[in-house]
């Protein structure tokens, strides 16, 4: 079987320049991880490139990453329904390839 390189995210985000309110974009980054006793899943929000909320969870030691990885997500989830009532728009949402 054949190993791919994968480019990690870090190497492949483009970090937007502009601050126009009508046209900017929310970006969301989620992670969860667990090292020894400690585990926790997080998620940073960004507008126009600049970070304007951090989510963060401690979670109980039995979890597992994956479960850990599937709370960020699901937070970043209820953030964007959260701001798509507020701003009536939703949030776009962009992948890296």
């Amino acid at each position: 079987m054949e190993v791919k390189y994968w480019h990690h995210p870090a190497e492949t985000i483009n970090l937007l320049t502009e601050n126009n309110e009508q046209t900017s974009t929310i970006q969301i980054f989620t992670d969860g991880s667990k090292s020894g006793q400690r585990i926790g899943a997080g998620v940073a929000i960004l507008k126009s490139g600049t970070l304007i909320k951090i989510l963060k969870n401690k979670l109980n030691k039995r979890y597992t990453n994956n479960q850990a990885e599937q709370l960020a997500k699901f937070n970043a989830l209820e953030y964007t329904k959260k701001y798509k009532q507020k701003t009536r728009r939703p949030p776009y949402a962009q992948t890296t390839e």
